[in-house]
């Protein structure tokens, strides 16, 4: 039977909330302190999967990297004592299971709209422990054995590299998740001892998943500024140091990560190599949120030094921001041809081909050159076998192309998409 991706990454995400990342599971084993050490392992994993493992390897070795990941979980409960060596494990062990859980999304024909359903099904999967407390065998297993329905997964369609793009947005990653970790590492513990009640936050990520599902397609960057405002406003509120301000923080800081968890995992799945850029996108991530953790340990007991650390790396993201825009806008004049240069990559196009429109920019910097060059010939009325035969690759490809396209500008018929493109 096939599992959908959607249940894979909510698998994932749920074991990753309950274990590694101080989750309530390992808090009720007795095991503090895991994400400082899953964290640097993960991210250090991450990075040379994505910049030296091929494709093909990963494949052949992601399932042994899951079951392991299941087999190191489950070790936990038979071996706290040495929890440390475990977790670290874990951390390289399971960003085989991170990558694999992310790219499952790219079987997909609505991988945003998957990835929002998984970050929402996960989270909701915590409710469990509030009304199941405990570090039994049985929660263990239930927590890991999910993990195994990551396994099977369909090929990833590869493109032209878009890296550039990528190393333009990790300072921002890289900055912003370091008030994710200050929040991780100063408001949990400020919020369960204020908590109005508990497991309330998690309706907030959850909602705020879904309104960013349905911003995506159109107002990707919207995404970003919801989730920069609502984390400012969780500093502010965490000021003030009162039980009602704690928990309003809580809840704006949900809301915020649910924002940005959405817009980033939209953003690496826009990549034509999605595997290059998860693993360099989420080791940024996890490397952000083991910076604030350690800058929250420092300032620990000192709410107003913490709000005005996160205020100054909010800030400072808004200021990376800011030069990534004009980076992109330089790049976009000097690249203001409508034609795509061809590069090794791609296939050889048929140069009689004059598009009838020019794609806005804001499309052609969303799509890959393959997709631009299938959505130009669809445009101008060729069919999937006339674009196919130009582009000298096979109708099934072509329809493949055009399914992304769709996706990704979030239309659902040729009628929505000229709308689309006549909106930009």
């Amino acid at each position: 039977m096939r599992i959908p991706p959607c249940i894979s990454f909510a698998a994932f995400v749920f074991w990753l909330l309950a274990v590694p990342m101080d989750g309530p599971l390992l808090a009720a084993a007795g095991i503090a302190g895991s994400a400082r050490l899953f964290l640097p392992a993960h991210a250090l994993s991450l990075t040379l999967i994505a910049l030296f493992l091929p494709s093909q390897r990963f494949r052949s070795l992601a399932p042994a990297g899951v079951i392991s990941t299941v087999g190191l979980t489950l070790f936990l409960f038979i071996r706290p004592d040495l929890a440390q060596y475990l977790l670290l494990l874990l951390g390289f062990f399971g960003a085989f299971t991170t990558m694999a859980a992310c790219l499952s999304l790219e079987a997909t024909d609505r991988p945003i709209f998957n990835a929002a359903l998984g970050l929402a099904t996960g989270n909701l999967g915590l409710f469990l422990f509030g009304f199941w407390p405990g570090a039994t065998i049985w929660h263990f297993l239930l927590t890991a054995l999910p993990l195994l329905t990551i396994r099977q997964r369909t090929p990833i369609i590869q493109g032209a590299s878009d890296a550039e793009k990528l190393w333009h947005y990790l300072p921002f990653i890289l900055i912003f998740h370091v008030a994710s970790g200050l929040m991780y590492g100063f408001l949990f513990p400020a919020y369960q001892q204020a908590a109005a009640f508990s497991g309330i936050e998690l309706p907030f990520y959850i909602v705020a998943v879904f309104g960013a599902a349905r911003l995506a397609p159109r107002h990707r960057d919207l995404l970003l500024i919801c989730g920069i405002v609502l984390n400012m406003a969780a500093f502010a509120l965490l000021q003030m140091g009162h039980a009602t301000t704690t928990n309003l923080s809580m809840y704006a800081m949900q809301a915020g990560a649910g924002f940005v968890d959405l817009f980033l995992l939209a953003f690496l799945l826009a990549f034509p190599k999605p595997m290059r850029a998860f693993g360099l996108g989420l080791a940024t991530l996890c490397l952000g949120i083991f910076c604030g953790q350690i800058i929250s340990r420092q300032l620990e007991g000192l709410p107003q030094g913490v709000s005005m650390a996160g205020g100054l790396v909010l800030n400072l993201s808004l200021l990376s921001l800011y030069f990534i825009g004009r980076k992109q806008h330089r790049s976009a004049i000097m690249n203001s041809d409508p034609e795509f240069p061809r590069t090794a990559d791609m296939p050889h196009y048929e140069t009689t081909f004059v598009p009838q429109v020019q794609l806005p920019e804001n499309i052609r910097l969303l799509l890959s050159q393959q997709e631009c060059q299938v959505l130009l010939r669809s445009l101008a009325g060729k069919t999937y076998r006339e674009t196919a035969s130009e582009l000298t690759i096979s109708e099934s490809t072509v329809k493949t192309y055009m399914k992304r396209v769709q996706e990704k500008l979030g239309v659902s018929g040729r009628k929505e998409l000229l709308s689309r493109l006549a909106d930009s």
